[in-house]
């Protein structure tokens, strides 16, 4: 499993941890709210997605 397959499934779990938990894992004194901000974070921080598909994409090609 890539990085980028790795982000996506950490934040769906987390996200869906969030959603079943409703609006109190929100609240700042929930430490689901710190992982759902800490997972989040992997979206913008390198390797970004893109980058990660990209390189992966042209190890498997051979370029």
């Amino acid at each position: 499993m890539g990085t980028g397959a790795i982000a996506r499934a950490v934040v769906a779990a987390v996200q869906t941890a969030v959603a079943a938990l409703g609006n109190p894992a929100l609240s700042r004194r929930n430490a689901l709210e710190r992982h759902l901000r800490d997972v989040l974070c992997v979206r913008v921080h390198p390797p970004q997605e893109d980058a990660a598909l990209l390189a992966a994409g042209r190890r498997v090609l051979g370029s």
